[in-house]
C-alpha cells in the first residue's frame, strides 16, 4: 500500500499475525514491528551510532521508547526504523530528530 505524505510518497505492508496486526515492510525494506501505538518512523544513511543518537535525543527529551525495529535495504545503504514510544512527542522532537547527521527524514504516526 503507498500513502503520500508531505515530503513524497512511502509504501508499507502488514500482515495479521495471532489476531495483531503487523508492519513487514516500509519502502521495500523489510521490518517486523506491532502495527499500535505512537511510532516514530525515521529513515537513514546507515552509518553506525546514528540509532543510538536518538535513543539518548529522546531520553533528554524525557521520551521513553517501548521498542525499536530496524530494518535495511543493504550494509551502508538506507536503513529504516520504528520507535514505538510511551507518549506522543511535541512537534519539536521530530524536528530535532531530522537534524541528527544522517536522519533523511522522520515522521511520528499514531495507529
Amino acid at each position: 500500500m503507498k500513502f503520500l505524505h508531505r515530503k513524497g510518497v512511502f509504501s508499507i505492508g502488514g500482515i495479521i499475525f495471532q489476531g495483531e496486526p503487523r508492519i513487514i515492510e516500509l519502502n521495500s525494506m523489510r521490518v517486523e514491528a506491532p502495527a499500535a501505538g505512537n511510532i516514530i518512523f525515521f529513515e537513514n544513511e546507515d552509518k553506525p551510532g546514528v540509532v543510538g543518537k536518538i535513543g539518548t535525543y529522546l531520553g533528554e527529551k524525557g521520551i521513553n521508547i517501548a521498542s525499536i525495529h530496524l530494518g535495511r535495504e543493504k550494509p551502508g545503504g538506507k536503513a529504516i526504523a520504528l520507535v514505538n514510544i510511551d507518549s506522543i512527542p511535541p512537534d519539536d522532537v521530530i524536528e530535532g530528530i531530522r537534524k541528527i547527521p544522517n536522519v533523511l527524514r522522520a515522521t511520528f504516526v499514531k495507529i
